[in-house]
């Protein structure tokens, strides 16, 4: 039996309110999207933003080891909507994926400006364990054409501690 799991039925985003989620084939249920259409059925579902969430739950008061984050290109908008508890957070991992964040109107400079705001700094995570800085160059970098899957924001103190399995530096295919 698990006793300390909390299951919100919502999606996370900017703000409160409602969106909709494009489902994905039935063979991947992780990979639902509020950004990309793939041609499947969608639905309207509640959005809430983490912040709010954390309110509702009672946990707004309390530290956050570590957030992770992987939406589909949709992490600005939920990261836009955590502003008090990345205030309290000492670590994010997320996918970065700005041509899929970009591509629906997203802005992922603003995330990576409001992760920075939040006093955490930007770093890669080594495919053989450990980290290495990551510096905005790099990251525009990524923007014009590389993914880095994941790609981690850390307070200084906890960038020494990440043992990551993976990191995926890679470029894009051509169109």
């Amino acid at each position: 039996n698990i006793t300390n799991l909390v299951i919100k039925a919502s999606a996370a985003g900017a703000e409160c309110g409602l969106a909709r989620l494009h489902c994905y084939k039935n063979s991947n249920l992780g990979r639902h999207s509020m950004v990309t259409d793939y041609g499947y059925e969608s639905q309207i579902v509640p959005v809430v933003s983490l912040d709010q969430a954390l309110v509702e739950l009672g946990f707004d008061d309390r530290p956050v080891t570590a957030l992770k984050i992987d939406v589909e290109g949709f992490e600005p908008a939920v990261i836009a909507g955590a502003s008090q508890t990345l205030k309290r957070t000492n670590v994010v991992i997320l996918e970065y994926s700005p041509e899929l964040s970009g591509g629906s109107g997203l802005s992922p400079e603003d995330m990576v400006a409001r992760l920075c705001n939040g006093g955490l700094n930007p770093i890669a995570l080594r495919g053989t364990g450990g980290t290495r800085p990551i510096g905005m160059d790099a990251l525009l970098a990524v923007s014009r054409g590389a993914a880095v899957r994941p790609l981690a924001f850390a307070d200084a103190r906890f960038a020494p501690c990440l043992r990551p399995p993976r990191l995926y530096v890679q470029p894009q295919p051509a169109r």
